[in-house]
């Protein structure tokens, strides 16, 4: 199946729940688990989650469920996972990055590791992520993982934080970062508020302490040095406009 067959895993509407059920063990919930199951999808006996996956996001399939101890028959709409960490470029995993003070920060996504691979030496690491990223889900819309790509030396703005990087990113100035729209708000919040510092938390508890005039003050010299227009990619600049 091609990547937009992959991504067709939420699968038919009520499916996973159904099959869900099934596997419902415990004392007291074996005879629940036999009452509702899903039985078959597209006339196969489950579970055999490819009989999902491999169909196209928008077409429909049958499904055999068991209901109350009586075996039924529906049809459902294939979606697609709000995956947590995107899979494919173009598809659920499009370019996105926001600069400030030198440091780059994209969200997490498949693609980007891939992009990353010099640096993600260990194949077991990256199979890790490969896992993850196909089986986390989101919890909220619009929720992203944050990373501290690289970072764009400079001597008057992160002078001694160049192997920060990659990391993840946690919160900045402390409060908690869910997405890169709120990572942007965040930087502007804590200009205009006359903020001294912005200090950037990661996963790993390291910081990056970088000061708030200095970062708007040489912002056009770092952009320029490294031959970058925008301190933010098209499609964040676009949403904040909209919100």
């Amino acid at each position: 199946a091609d990547g937009t067959e992959g991504e067709a895993g939420a699968g038919a509407s009520g499916a996973a729940g159904a099959a869900g059920e099934a596997k419902a063990g415990g004392d007291g919930a074996a005879g629940e688990a036999k009452a509702n199951a899903a039985l078959a999808i597209a006339g196969q006996r489950v579970d055999f989650d490819h009989l999902i996956t491999q169909r196209r996001v928008g077409s429909t399939v049958a499904i055999s469920l068991l209901r109350d101890g009586s075996q039924i028959s529906v049809t459902g709409t294939v979606s697609p996972v709000p995956r947590l960490v995107p899979l494919y470029h173009g598809y659920d995993a499009f370019p996105s990055y926001f600069i400030v003070g030198g440091l780059v920060f994209a969200p997490l996504s498949v693609p980007l590791l891939e992009s990353m691979g010099s640096e993600l030496t260990d194949p077991l690491l990256f199979l890790a992520f490969q896992y993850m990223a196909d089986n986390l889900a989101k919890k909220k819309e619009g929720q992203q993982i944050i990373v501290l790509q690289r970072i764009l030396s400079s001597d008057d703005v992160n002078f001694g934080y160049d192997e920060v990087a990659p990391a993840i990113l946690t919160s900045l100035n402390g409060v908690e970062l869910n997405s890169m729209l709120e990572l942007a708000e965040q930087v502007e919040a804590a200009r205009k508020s006359g903020e001294q510092f912005y200090t950037f938390e990661t996963k790993s508890s390291q910081r990056v302490v970088l000061d708030v005039k200095d970062c708007a003050k040489h912002e056009k010299d770092v952009l320029a040095a490294n031959q970058i227009q925008s301190a933010m990619s098209t499609d964040l600049r676009d949403r904040r406009k909209g919100k």
